[in-house]
């Protein structure tokens, strides 16, 4: 793998909106690549879990969903375990 790409339903929240968080990992050559572990880390306010492992489908995405509890930065980390 040579990078994970990750886009974000939003860009804002107001708390207690879902947010979706896509990652998606691409080969060398920009291809998608599916059947990759990739371990996600969020820190902020946020419901629920905080670290998540998901696996690539077909197109190389995996998706994470996670709900505000405040106004503030939350921070999503999606890492690819060696």
């Amino acid at each position: 793998i040579a990078s994970i790409e990750l886009v974000s339903s939003r860009s804002t929240a107001s708390t207690g909106e879902e947010v979706v968080v896509t990652a998606r990992a691409l080969t060398g050559d920009g291809r998608p690549a599916s059947g990759v572990l990739v371990s996600f880390e969020v820190s902020g306010s946020v419901t629920g879990l905080r670290q998540w492992i998901r696996e690539t489908d077909a197109l190389g995405q995996a998706q994470i969903s996670f709900t505000t509890t405040e106004a503030e930065i939350v921070v999503v980390r999606a890492l690819v375990p060696q």
